[in-house]
């Protein structure tokens, strides 16, 4: 989302996760921005398994 709260763009994972290193498992998202503006965005992470949900949110910024 931008700051605004437009949605900017959308991934869904719903691959098994893989290797990440160190032994552990888990995914790694590559998320093509090149069609947004310079500026500050928010991404919504959220994951569940089972009945358990995780979420996060963390702000990022595209710099042209």
């Amino acid at each position: 989302y931008d700051l605004a709260g437009v949605l900017a763009g959308e991934r869904t994972v719903a691959e098994a996760p893989g290797p990440i290193g160190n032994g552990a498992v888990g995914y790694e998202v590559s998320w093509d921005a090149s069609g947004l503006a310079s500026g500050t965005y928010v991404a919504s992470i959220e994951a569940r398994k089972g009945k358990e949900t995780l979420k996060a949110v963390k702000k990022f910024a595209v710099v042209r």
